[in-house]
């Protein structure tokens, strides 16, 4: 943060500096993380300004000391896309539709496509499928490519358009290994591009450079060492409500994997599942139905079977309670040390609420409790101060540590923001 005055130009390619409190922001609905960019938001859009054409209009750098203002028309107003994350996060922690101006602004000087570094399948989630989806339609059927592809496909179903997107991809790639490999250029942006394969196999960008706020729907672990190479994966019209997950496993055996949820809303959700005979994304014949917990950091799990198209669409039919408001408990790397016939355990409170008392459990590798000790209630860190508590657990002598682990729970039912934080092995 410089506070020299030529220095205080704010510029647009500052704002991936906002990454982290995107991140806390969202993880437990942190009250600075949100302030700082629902504030920042609304500062920008109060130095919005009427361009000689009589449109309303951003600028592109802001000197915040004084109100001072340049740029705008020449770069499309509001500099690049990493500011429309800004945008992007302020909406979606406030549900406030005038934060989407900032976005309309963009759209309307550059086409939808200029959004594309929002990770999210923005075009459905805005419900813009009939003028914004319908414009990129159009663009990818001039053989635009790209974002545009991705947008067709998610409007019509039509396979041809992410095949000619993988096509380019493939060639891209091909073209430039040299360069990504033995090359060994000196810059920092040396990579193989994967955004397109995100947003299909995913349903959104989990991670590209300066693309702050993540946008993936889902994630995928395979039980098979190669299972994630032979089963073909595409994710059609990912929102948080609703998304359908299209597969063709290309092995002779069935392909186990686990689906977890990312930017979804949490609660109970419907799979209605099936094969697809003439590969139009749609089930044919008799569909199976269950219904499953799902939400951020939770998985589910499916089977693909051999040589065929299936279609798994998911439905949430039950909301739950919001993740990013509850308690969190976590232990991590760095939180366990051995001392003589002890374990110190390092334990956190992360959530956007105090949690419960509960327990930390010494567990051989079979996941037998070997032994306990009560944890207090800890605060939750809203002033982003840690609150944490170190308690030691008894180790028996000549205890077998390999594959043990040490766990960490509230009593009750107290639910937390995500359980993948609650054990960490002991060696």
């Amino acid at each position: 943060v410089y506070r020299e005055p030529n220095w205080q130009w704010q510029k647009p390619y500052s704002f991936p500096a906002l990454h982290p409190a995107f991140l806390v922001g969202e993880y437990n609905a942190d009250p600075t993380g949100r302030k700082l960019v629902t504030g920042l938001a609304d500062s920008y859009l109060a130095h919005a300004y009427t361009d000689d054409k009589g449109r309303w209009a951003l600028p592109n750098e802001i000197h915040w000391a004084t109100g001072k203002t340049r740029g705008g028309e020449l770069n499309q107003g509001s500099g690049s896309g990493d500011v429309m994350h800004l945008f992007w996060a302020a909406w979606r922690w406030s549900g406030d539709d005038r934060y989407l101006k900032g976005l309309d602004y963009r759209v309307a000087r550059g086409g939808p496509g200029v959004l594309s570094n929002l990770g999210e399948n923005y075009i459905d989630v805005l419900g813009r499928q009939q003028d914004w989806g319908r414009q990129l339609l159009a663009e990818a059927d001039k053989g635009a490519g790209g974002f545009a592809n991705i947008t067709a496909w998610q409007l019509t179903g039509d396979m041809k358009y992410l095949q000619q997107l993988h096509a380019d991809g493939i060639q891209a790639k091909a073209q430039r290994e040299y360069m990504n490999t033995e090359g060994h250029w000196w810059s920092d942006r040396v990579e193989a591009p994967s955004e397109f394969l995100q947003r299909v196999r995913l349903g959104g960008i989990a991670l590209k450079r300066n693309q702050s706020w993540p946008g993936h729907t889902l994630s995928w672990s395979f039980a098979q060492p190669d299972g994630a190479e032979q089963v073909a994966l595409a994710v059609h019209a990912p929102s948080r409500e609703a998304f359908k997950v299209i597969a063709y496993n290309v092995s002779s055996t069935p392909q186990d994997a686990t689906l977890t949820g990312w930017n979804i809303a949490p609660g109970t959700w419907r799979i209605r599942s099936g094969v697809d005979r003439d590969g139009d994304g749609v089930i044919d014949g008799t569909a199976q139905v269950r219904e499953v917990p799902l939400e951020k950091s939770v998985g589910t799990g499916l089977r693909f079977l051999p040589k065929q198209t299936q279609v798994f669409e998911f439905t949430l039919v039950t909301p739950g309670e919001p993740v990013e408001t509850r308690a969190d408990l976590g232990i991590g790397r760095g939180d366990l040390r051995v001392e003589g016939e002890r374990v110190l355990v390092t334990v956190h409170s992360l959530g956007h609420v105090a949690t419960r008392a509960g327990h930390a459990l010494l567990e051989d590798a079979r996941g037998r409790e070997v032994a306990r000790v009560a944890i207090p209630a800890l605060e939750a860190p809203r002033d982003l101060v840690p609150r944490t508590v170190q308690v030691a657990l008894p180790l028996p002598v000549g205890f077998n540590r390999s594959g043990a682990r040490v766990r960490v729970m509230q009593d009750g039912q107290g639910s937390e923001v995500t359980l993948r934080n609650n054990s960490v092995l002991l060696d």
